[in-house]
């Protein structure tokens, strides 16, 4: 058996049940003495980083051990680890060994040990670290940009990340400035440079922190609705349903531009909004006049 391409000048082939990898002439380069190569990731192949994932099944169980090989053969880490290495950045791979110990290793071989429990993935020149139970950003060289001093973090868009301390949300950038102060109770990242943010009430700011929807409302959005889809449609229709006792609509300046009246309202399309009182079933235009 083959694998489907070439990478970087190899393919993985399987022999007598086991997986290696042989070059354009056919000639063994990695011996086949893996049980799998993980050659389907497309983040672990030879062109990303000059090394293969590769693993052997545990003898006493079905759990597999993991292991580092180079395109020359060169065996970096034999297969003992059971955590599954990744890649993180073109040349690097991120290693966990059985101790939770992180390490970094290199397609020459070399590598270096870590403080961080976690290092994720690589993306807009950062990548989402953990040490001692406290997340930050570490740059392409592992530079810690953004310190590792919130309880959470994750990625709200290119230039910014949404961080919690203290019960509290806020945001700051990709060097690690606050832009938007810590004092939410929730954010959630909703495209196009906003965010839905909680604070008694439900709102919409923008990155920078400037309120477009203030946090008067029970609901914003459509149950069910997928956020990205539904913040798009906001920007295509200017109106969003919002909730007080009863739904209605705002416009992109957040001013309540159909009257919150109606037990039920949905997203406009081509702009037509569709809205219940009680039982009955209405379509409405953009000024709230029944079609």
């Amino acid at each position: 058996a083959l694998g489907s391409s070439f990478s970087d000048g190899l393919i993985y082939a399987k022999q007598n049940g086991k997986y290696g990898y042989i070059n354009l002439k056919g000639e063994t380069i990695i011996p086949f003495k893996y049980d799998h190569t993980h050659e389907w990731d497309m983040y672990r192949d030879f062109s990303e980083t000059g090394i293969a994932i590769v693993s052997v099944n545990s003898p006493s169980s079905s759990v597999y051990r993991y292991g580092l090989v180079t395109k020359d053969g060169k065996e970096i880490f034999p297969c003992r680890f059971s955590n599954q290495p990744r890649i993180i950045l073109k040349d690097q791979v991120c290693l966990i060994d059985n101790t939770g110990k992180l390490f970094i290793v290199y397609p020459d071989g070399q590598y270096r040990s870590l403080k961080y429990q976690y290092v994720g993935r690589i993306k807009n020149g950062l990548a989402v670290v953990k040490c001692n139970g406290l997340y930050g950003c570490v740059d392409e060289n592992l530079n810690e940009v953004i310190p590792c001093v919130y309880e959470d973090i994750k990625i709200c868009s290119q230039n910014s990340f949404i961080v919690y301390k203290n019960k509290r949300y806020g945001v700051v950038d990709n060097e690690g400035k606050e832009i938007i102060p810590i004092r939410y109770k929730r954010l959630e990242a909703w495209g196009n440079g906003l965010l839905k943010a909680y604070d008694m009430r439900w709102g919409v700011i923008t990155e920078d922190g400037r309120e477009i929807i203030p946090c008067i409302y029970n609901n914003i959005g459509c149950y069910g609705f997928h956020e990205y889809d539904e913040c798009l449609n906001f920007f295509e229709e200017k109106m969003i349903p919002v909730e007080r006792a009863k739904w209605g609509y705002v416009d992109l300046e957040g001013n309540e531009v159909i009257p919150c009246i109606y037990t039920r309202a949905e997203i406009f399309q081509n702009g037509i909004g569709v809205v219940y009182q009680d039982d009955q079933c209405y379509y409405i235009d953009r000024y709230g006049n029944i079609l």
